[in-house]
């Protein structure tokens, strides 16, 4: 992302996407059918999601004060 979040519902938005992606990856992890690559990609998303949703509250926290 390149530019900060100000509004708190998109931040809800995302926090609420990250955790439909972690549950759909532990949905996932249990099917054999599902390859190791896919897995990889969606730990990678949510990884830089992660990141990402704490720079923007930092950058929220700084502003803040």
């Amino acid at each position: 992302m390149c530019l900060p979040v100000r509004d708190q519902s998109m931040m809800n938005w995302l926090k609420k996407q990250l955790r439909m992606l972690e549950a759909w990856g532990d949905e996932i992890a249990t099917r054999p059918e599902t390859e190791t690559n896919t897995m990889l990609q969606l730990e990678t998303h949510c990884s830089w999601l992660r990141a990402e949703l704490a720079r923007l509250e930092d950058i929220r926290f700084a502003q803040a004060a």
